[in-house]
């Protein structure tokens, strides 16, 4: 089932979250495509404080994570609304995806069942250089990926994965690193909350 434009955004930021230092500042344009649609969205982060606005299919959203207090806001802007969600990404899931960058052997050593992982050494990709990975995992259905991760941010700047289904890719372009305003990861002067019981379990269930 295609996900919607929320559960597709608040998956790859999960993944950019989880691979990131907490000591990182910087903003980014990303870019991601695949069988599932495209997006085009702008990336801040400081320090565990994320946001990521995205354009999907004409609608405007933007996602906020504070990693301090586990809260994940989602801003509606057309609407001028708001969703609040407290423990909202999976902790064993972030674990999962937590990447090691001195060698490839390290990137698994967690999941040694799971894939095997090829070094390919490294290369600069947007000005950012990187360590290159290859992971092939052995569940058919799940493919291969390929990630260039930056040392410095500690945060993938490229990821192409093959699957069954098509190949899937995220990028950040337009890298800038420095100072954030935390002003950035502020809900906006007159939206209002809404809420909607029942939404993250029907979230958890769309793959």
């Amino acid at each position: 089932m295609k996900r919607s434009i929320t559960a597709l955004g608040v998956c790859i930021l999960t993944v950019l979250f989880a691979c990131t230092a907490f000591a990182a500042e910087y903003t980014a344009d990303m870019i991601t495509t695949g069988p599932q649609g495209n997006m085009t969205g702008k990336l801040y982060v400081k320090g565990d404080l994320f946001r990521q606005d995205m354009v999907m299919e004409g609608q405007e959203q933007t996602i906020i994570i504070n990693e301090e207090k586990d809260l994940t806001i989602i801003l509606m802007h057309p609407q001028k609304m708001y969703m609040e969600f407290v423990d909202m990404g999976d902790e064993e899931v972030q674990e999962s995806m937590e990447v090691d960058i001195d060698s490839a052997e390290d990137l698994l050593k967690e999941n040694p069942d799971m894939a095997t992982a090829e070094d390919l050494g490294t290369e600069t990709i947007n000005g950012i250089k990187c360590r290159v990975f290859k992971v092939t995992y052995k569940e058919d259905l799940r493919g291969d990926s390929t990630l260039w991760i930056s040392k410095e941010l500690e945060t993938p700047i490229k990821i192409i994965t093959n699957t069954a289904e098509g190949m899937s890719t995220m990028e950040l372009q337009n890298i800038k690193k420095g100072s954030v305003s935390s002003s950035v990861f502020a809900i906006p002067s007159g939206y209002k909350k809404m809420e909607m019981p029942g939404l993250m379990g029907n979230m958890e269930d769309m793959d």
